[in-house]
């Protein structure tokens, strides 16, 4: 900051046309004007980073909680022959752009998206937590996937408890080429 202060300096010094206190206090009010929209275009874009983030999130916790339901209503964790259930299965990984992975209490992949992993058993904290009744859902580290984790209950006479969970991981490519293209839009602005 010290140095971009010394050159419009000895920028002012070497042009003496531009002495006039008018054109200082300009070029001034367009600098703070430039940093300001600068700062503005970095608070929006993260707004609508997050605002669409949380919709994405929303939308999908409420598919994964509909196919969940249909599950339970199927029985699902113990047969998976539903041609239905498997269609909405299918919609549910191009809705997500990503996984879809089913689990039975045992923590036995049932379904798999990919079909790498059917039949192996899945260490994820969130798959645990469904399994034990809660929804789950976040962002990856890396920032380049939402993970949500619902349960599958299965009720009997006015019990209920888990019996399987419903694993997605979804795409967020999408969303964050989105965000870079208005990142590139605001600097024309």
């Amino acid at each position: 900051s010290y140095n971009i202060c010394q050159a419009i300096r000895s920028f002012f010094k070497n042009h003496r046309e531009l002495h006039s206190l008018k054109i200082q206090l300009l070029t001034v009010l367009l600098l703070l004007g430039a940093a300001l929209l600068f700062v503005l275009r970095a608070f929006m874009t993260a707004n609508i980073y997050d605002r669409s983030l949380e919709a994405k999130e929303a939308e999908l916790i409420s598919k994964v909680q509909s196919v969940a339901n249909h599950m339970e209503a199927h029985d699902f964790i113990n047969d998976q022959s539903s041609e239905s259930l498997r269609n909405e299965l299918s919609l549910l990984v191009v809705l997500a752009e990503g996984r879809v992975i089913v689990t039975n209490q045992d923590y036995r992949i049932i379904y798999d998206s990919y079909s790498t992993s059917t039949g192996t058993f899945i260490d994820s904290e969130q798959v645990m937590q469904a399994l034990s009744g809660t929804a789950v859902s976040g962002v990856s580290k890396s920032g380049d996937y939402v993970n949500v984790s619902v349960p599958v209950y299965y009720r009997q006479n006015d019990t209920t408890h888990p019996v399987g969970a419903v694993y997605v991981q979804a795409s967020l490519q999408n969303l964050n080429n989105e965000i870079k293209r208005l990142r590139g839009r605001s600097y024309i602005i």
